[in-house]
């Protein structure tokens, strides 16, 4: 899995809330809309929140990583891309 052409949008909130984030899947799979959470009792580390739509009270999971092993290398990548910044 080759992740590129991320952009990261840091915001200000009191609810863990830190940025939003887009990233390009394997040159062509566009992901975007992404929430980046502070974990809340590991300081400085991250957990990203992929797009839901709720339609008639049902929750559709839009997009996400099947394997935990793909969760956590792009959470690494999110995480030390947020921090350049």
């Amino acid at each position: 899995m080759m992740i590129s052409e991320i952009q990261i949008k840091k915001v200000n909130s009191d609810k863990g809330l830190l940025g939003f984030c887009s990233f390009v899947v394997d040159g062509w799979f566009y992901v975007g809309n992404v929430a980046i959470f502070s974990r809340r009792y590991k300081e400085g580390e991250i957990r990203l929140v992929f797009p839901e739509k709720r339609v008639k009270g049902k929750l559709f999971k839009l997009c996400y990583p099947k394997l935990s092993d793909s969760y956590f290398e792009l959470e690494k990548l999110i995480k030390d891309n947020f921090y350049k910044i």
